[in-house]
């Protein structure tokens, strides 16, 4: 007899245990989305207030003068690059020029 009483109430305590669980978490959940509800809201308000204001004049000019020195870079590689083929291209006629007169064929060099 003295058995079943201690595990009736080992049955209760343990039932007792997984309802404040349950409530526990249950609280826990429902302020967890209040929480990550607020600090979303407050996100978008922030994101709704930026798309909101226009953009400062000293902010375009200077994100137009990036663009521009960007764009002037480009053109300025571009230009040293055309400036090497041309370099390089003279330099591959010299070297034909060269093994023309030494009777050098590209075959013989690649043999040795």
């Amino acid at each position: 007899m003295p058995e079943q009483i201690t595990t009736k109430i080992s049955l209760t305590i343990m039932e007792f245990l997984g309802i404040i669980g349950s409530v526990l978490g249950f609280f826990m959940a429902v302020i967890g989305y209040i929480i990550k509800r607020s600090v979303f809201n407050e996100i978008d308000n922030l994101k709704r207030e930026k798309q909101d204001k226009p953009y400062c004049t000293q902010q375009l000019a200077l994100c137009q003068k990036d663009f521009h020195s960007v764009f002037e870079d480009i053109k300025s590689i571009k230009d040293n690059i055309n400036e090497e083929r041309k370099e390089i291209k003279n330099l591959h006629h010299k070297m034909d020029r060269l093994l023309g007169y030494m009777k050098i064929k590209y075959e013989d060099l690649n043999n040795n």
